[in-house]
């Protein structure tokens, strides 16, 4: 009986050295785990600032397109400006040389009536 005795307390201390070693594992599984866990949750914070970020990345995107299209509005209404800006210049010098020659007109008329004005002047000096 002493030898049952003995075996099963041999057979209880293995058991016991089993369940300290599954312990130990226990422990370090557990460990291993909130060391996943902590790295899961860096994880889907980073997921988070991507995301984030992204969105931010779209609406800065669409903010670009939205100034691209003014930028090009704004040059078609420089383009056509510059082109009113043209004709408004062919104008003026069209309006220019008009003046400038009744101008020329006017001072040749002005001269011969300036000359025949002398002239009489002349004859009405020699006659006195």
């Amino acid at each position: 009986m002493e030898e049952k005795l003995n075996t099963i307390l041999e057979h209880l201390e293995i058991l016991q050295q089993g369940q300290v070693r599954f312990e130990e594992r226990q422990d370090r599984f557990e460990a291993s785990l909130n060391i996943f866990g902590e790295r899961l949750g860096q994880v889907e914070r980073s997921q988070e600032k991507l995301v984030s970020s992204q969105e931010l990345l779209a609406i800065n995107q669409a903010s670009m397109e939205e100034r691209q299209i003014r930028l090009e509005e704004n040059q078609t209404n420089m383009e056509k400006n510059q082109e009113l800006f043209a004709l408004s210049q062919v104008r003026l010098e069209t309006k220019l040389d008009n003046f400038m020659v009744e101008t020329r007109g006017n001072f040749k008329h002005v001269q011969s009536q300036l000359d025949r004005h002398t002239n009489l002047f002349k004859k009405v000096q020699l006659k006195h």
